[in-house]
């Protein structure tokens, strides 16, 4: 499994520097905007989510290492700000038809985590629109992971974040962060 992180990781990193990036993000806003799909089914299944279990797989294998009971942890997916929401069941359904097609299992978050990770790189791969909202989901999963945006509480020991402690509202080494004043009011004259 660390091997196929590393090689999916190595292969994002070559696939986009930032600015290719934020070209991707921003194709990817303007498509979504813009692309002439119907969406026939609704987002709204039992408690408004269509489907936790395959949007909760896919974040497994895209954020290696997170835990998967995180509430909140799928959130960022049905935010109706962002226009992925809109096409939140096509996704879904190109995920859970990849696993049929490739490894013939009819549910995408039934697959052991080393295919899930084959289906996601080989849907990050292709060309149109559904490597275009593998790569958005991607990175709106991993931007509401690592920023604690669906979440203020989280703390990501993969990359050393830790949230700000909430009774102070302040990191507890603020002090290592803010410069020396060059006078003794803070004024320059």
């Amino acid at each position: 499994m660390f091997n196929t992180e590393i090689k999916l990781k190595t292969m994002i990193c070559e696939l986009y520097n930032r600015r290719q990036a934020l070209s991707v993000i921003t194709s990817f806003a303007v498509t979504s905007a813009c692309a002439p799909l119907k969406v026939i089914f609704s987002n709204n299944g039992p408690e408004g989510r269509i489907s936790d279990e395959t949007l909760i797989a896919f974040t497994e294998v895209i954020i290696p290492g997170v835990q998967t009971e995180l509430p909140g942890l799928t959130n960022i997916y049905y935010d109706p700000y962002y226009p992925f929401s809109r096409y939140l069941n096509i996704f879904i359904e190109a995920l859970n038809k990849a696993s049929t097609k490739k490894f013939n299992s009819e549910k995408f978050s039934q697959l052991p985590i080393e295919k899930r990770e084959v289906i996601v790189e080989g849907m990050l791969s292709k060309a149109g629109i559904i490597g275009q909202f593998t790569t958005g989901a991607l990175f709106l999963a991993q931007l509401s992971f690592y920023t604690g945006m669906s979440n203020s509480e989280w703390s990501c020991d993969l990359i050393d974040f830790k949230c700000m402690d909430s009774e102070t509202e302040s990191y507890p080494d603020l002090a290592n962060y803010i410069e020396d004043p060059l006078t003794q009011d803070g004024n320059p004259s």
